[in-house]
């Protein structure tokens, strides 16, 4: 399944979640998900990062009885992939649609299990240790809707964004260790631009103890605006002005130089700073932090 995280209500935006397989419910109170799943293992003695893998999991969720049964395999070495299979783990209902685990021993190999189903947001997270292992489950497509920020624009003023509330979200390959950023429903009132997204590819990521640190000296991106319009912003491009001989040409207005992230996917937050602009000493620079929910 081809997972793609844009959710929004502002302005009568729609932003869609990261997905799993979207079944219909079993007689109505049963539900089948499936998800593909990042896989960060560290040594649970010393929190050495030993490996980052994707698997899947596959779900039946009980909202009747609250309870859930789940399948899923771990490649614990990096390698070879160790099968789990829990029957009738205890959940909770904290608030609509998200349940909570609540058995924190769902098998005698296990211990520490903890965690979440998202139905609103179709994501799940969830730890455990096993012998050695200490393992973290998140959608690779690891995201964060309450967040904190602030842009400082050259001029020296800033921007608290507490209406706009920008959200954002990595989607993070294991097989060369980059990421996808993508910054959502930013508001830049020096420009007079509501950004929908801007996306840019390539950043570094690096596995830690905490969960991941992602880096870029520059992202070339694609922003979309609010009217629909999708500008592709290079080091080459030319200056927004609006007029005709500008429009379908690349612009440089909101390249992401100097990302430095850091995720920690046992806490589900984040922290982060950027500059956004034309070139690193024309641009806003931009700090967050903040929670998946």
């Amino acid at each position: 399944m081809n997972k793609l995280f844009y959710f929004l209500t502002l302005a009568g935006l729609l932003f869609t979640a990261a997905c799993g397989d979207d079944d219909e419910p079993i007689h109505g109170t049963r539900y089948n998900r499936s998800y593909d799943l990042l896989n960060h293992v560290t040594d649970a003695s010393t929190g050495n990062v030993i490996a980052v893998s994707k698997n899947k999991v596959n779900y039946v969720i009980d909202v009747a009885n609250l309870t859930a049964d789940a399948e899923f395999g771990v490649k614990l070495d990096g390698s070879t992939t160790t099968p789990f299979s829990f029957s009738g783990i205890k959940i909770e209902n904290p608030s609509y649609g998200i349940y909570k685990f609540a058995n924190p021993t769902p098998a005698a190999s296990v211990s520490g299990f903890a965690g979440h189903i998202d139905l609103n947001e179709e994501s799940t997270q969830f730890s455990f240790i096993t012998g050695n292992y200490r393992v973290c489950a998140t959608l690779p497509e690891i995201f964060y809707l309450n967040c904190n920020t602030v842009s400082t624009h050259t001029d020296g003023t800033s921007v608290t964004h507490k209406d706009d509330k920008p959200m954002y979200q990595f989607e993070i390959n294991p097989e060369d260790m980059t990421a996808k950023v993508i910054v959502m429903c930013f508001n830049d009132p020096k420009q007079y631009r509501y950004i929908v997204n801007c996306t840019g590819n390539g950043a570094t990521v690096t596995a830690t103890p905490e969960g991941y640190t992602i880096t870029a000296d520059k992202l070339i991106t694609t922003t979309t605006y609010s009217q629909g319009q999708a500008v592709t912003n290079d080091v080459n491009g030319v200056e927004d002005d609006g007029t005709e001989a500008t429009q379908g040409k690349p612009k440089k207005l909101y390249i992401i130089y100097n990302l430095n992230a850091k995720l920690n996917i046992f806490t589900n937050s984040f922290q982060a700073s950027f500059q956004m602009g034309q070139r690193p000493d024309i641009s806003m620079s931009v700090s967050t932090n903040g929670t998946v929910y």
